[in-house]
């Protein structure tokens, strides 16, 4: 073999080693870019899945979750809801004497309720139907406005039939009294009980007693209710 053609053969396979190391090299480049870009869709997955933003497969967000119901402003065995302002009173005004020199204003629609007086009560009576009544009366109560409310409705309902409710505005009238009802054969009963305490009469207060069958009757006593307010004598 001649001296020149060796020379030829050494310089190729320098050229192929050369080549070789080149290729291996880029080689090995391109794995370690496969593996991070790898590591990357992992990690942007992961973050994804633990709260970041997502697009279901029509490309949109979904809605984030709502606030749970039951939060400021909303009531439960708490906070006891305020009644929606009473519209403006319409018909006959009536101012009935109170304990502690109040009078209690009140007004009625003189055409759908007559109306009475007693000693110590005042009653509103459904025209053309006198079991529909509202009877607005004084009451004494030794043993406080708890034990009253136990018993209120006992004359109409049965003895222990009356179920006492809590305390809260009075319709949608200023007034605060307890709530108690019962029924008794298709007839309904629903009293309130405001006590004079704040005039320091403990033991003295006023009930308000309804009685009907159906929720237009109903509506239309408390009608009565949501009217009332306490004013000086």
């Amino acid at each position: 073999m001649s001296k020149w053609l060796k020379n030829a053969i050494i310089i190729f396979a320098a050229i192929c080693t050369i080549v070789l190391v080149i290729f291996c090299i880029e080689l090995f480049v391109l794995n370690r870019s496969a593996e991070s870009g790898g590591d990357e869709g992992q990690t942007l997955a992961e973050t994804t899945d633990n709260g970041g933003e997502q697009e279901d497969v029509g490309g949109q967000k979904p809605s984030p979750d709502k606030e749970p119901e039951g939060g400021a402003g909303k009531t439960g065995n708490g906070a006891k809801e305020q009644p929606a302002p009473p519209p403006p009173p319409t018909g006959k005004r009536r101012e009935l004497p109170m304990l502690g020199e109040m009078i209690l204003v009140v007004y009625s629609d003189e055409e759908k309720f007559n109306y009475s007086e007693r000693e110590v009560s005042w009653i509103f009576e459904y025209i053309g139907n006198d079991a529909v009544t509202l009877e607005i009366c004084y009451v004494y109560m030794p043993t406080g406005v708890e034990s009253r409310a136990k018993v209120c409705l006992d004359g109409y309902v049965g003895t222990g039939e009356t179920i006492v409710g809590s305390e809260g505005p009075i319709g949608r009238s200023p007034l605060i009294g307890v709530f108690v009802s019962g029924e008794k054969d298709g007839e309904k009963y629903e009293a309130w009980i405001h006590n004079f305490s704040d005039a320091g009469l403990d033991d003295m207060g006023v009930e308000f007693v309804l009685h009907y069958r159906v929720d237009e009757q109903k509506n239309a006593l408390y009608s009565i209710l949501d009217s009332m307010s306490l004013v000086p004598a």
